[in-house]
């Protein structure tokens, strides 16, 4: 042991005395935006089929029976991170009730993240687009996701979230209703026993601004008979690159790839074998390493790692580059002196 502080003394003396300046240089560059930045379009629907919507909460629809209403849309991400969601939506003039938002990835499954958005928020007489912030959610890209509204079982306490009976509109999705508080859920005429209850302002005795007066007779709802439905949705997201750490060499001096001391910088007396740590949510696609920008080896499967053998001298740069499996990038360069 003493043998060994002695050799990283006088070989750390000897270094210092023929190297000016001593630096580390490791820097990560992600060719994403972050969310610290701003998100982008992600899937949308904003196709608005003149007044057609599907009622969120509990509208008078038949004297005497009360039927809380609940509305989903469907889609596929192909963004890494779902930041917001924008619906196209209208509330009842007597609607005081906040509108929830939820996410999942299964319509009777868990919520992922969920969002409050208070009645004033939402206009009465007219649709307009409302913006949903969540924290930044991971999903797989690929993967069905559901946007869902929900609010109060009170009676005249209701949303209208706007669509079209297109059912072509947005092909990786389709709306979908549930009448029981979320116990069941249908998205065509055959999946609820009344039909799939879309309604239009000509059927709910409503203004073409999207008023939504008081009714009360079941002849006045439209029950659609015409397939599916596409909700008028967008959602917001970004891609981040992966996690990157070079873990080998370390600060310290390396002889025959075991570490000795530590020292102000990374020191490679022979070989080393270079370790890198890599994790991203979407999973790793490959792994490059470079010697002074020429690229030596290229992995797919872990442990990610390159031993370096040719004898050189000096300094010299390693520089690894990840690739996840929706093509974003992290490069992690490392400045080490080797000898031999």
């Amino acid at each position: 042991m003493m043998k060994k502080w002695v050799f990283c003394l006088l070989f750390g003396m000897l270094l210092l005395a023929s190297v000016s300046t001593a630096s580390l240089v490791e820097t990560s560059v992600k060719d994403s935006p972050g969310s610290c930045l701003l998100d982008d379009l992600d899937q949308f629907q904003d196709v608005y089929e003149e007044d057609n919507f599907l009622p969120v909460g509990a509208p008078k629809l038949i004297e005497g029976v009360q039927i809380n209403f609940s509305a989903a849309q469907s889609f596929i991400p192909e963004k890494e991170f779902l930041s917001r969601v924008e619906l196209l939506l209208a509330r009842n003039d007597s609607t005081t009730y906040p509108l929830q938002v939820m996410i999942r990835d299964d319509l009777y499954g868990p919520v992922l993240t969920a969002a409050e958005i208070p009645a004033t928020v939402v206009p009465v007489e007219a649709f307009d687009w409302i913006s949903i912030n969540f924290p930044d959610l991971p999903v797989v890209v690929g993967q069905t996701y559901y946007i869902m509204g929900a609010t109060a079982n009170i009676s005249d306490n209701y949303y209208g979230w706007a669509g079209n009976t297109d059912g072509f509109s947005y092909l990786w999705g389709c709306a979908w209703m549930s009448i029981d508080d979320g116990k069941t859920w249908g998205n065509s005429s055959t999946d609820l026993s009344s039909g799939s209850y879309g309604m239009t302002s000509r059927y709910m005795n409503m203004q073409p601004l999207g008023m939504f007066p008081d009714y009360g007779c079941v002849n006045d709802i439209q029950l659609m008979q015409n397939g599916t439905w596409d909700m008028c949705f967008r959602t917001y997201g970004f891609n981040e690159g992966p996690l990157v750490e070079i873990t080998k060499p370390a600060l310290g001096i390396y002889l025959a790839n075991e570490w000795l001391c530590y020292f102000a910088e990374p020191v490679i007396i022979g070989v080393i074998r270079i370790e890198v740590d890599a994790l991203d949510h979407s999973g790793i696609q490959q792994v490059q390493f470079y010697i002074d920008e020429m690229l030596v080896q290229n992995s797919s499967t872990a442990p990610f790692q390159y031993l370096w053998s040719q004898r050189v001298f000096f300094k010299h740069f390693i520089k690894v580059v990840v690739e996840d499996t929706i093509g974003m990038t992290t490069t992690v360069e490392l400045e080490v002196w080797k000898f031999f």
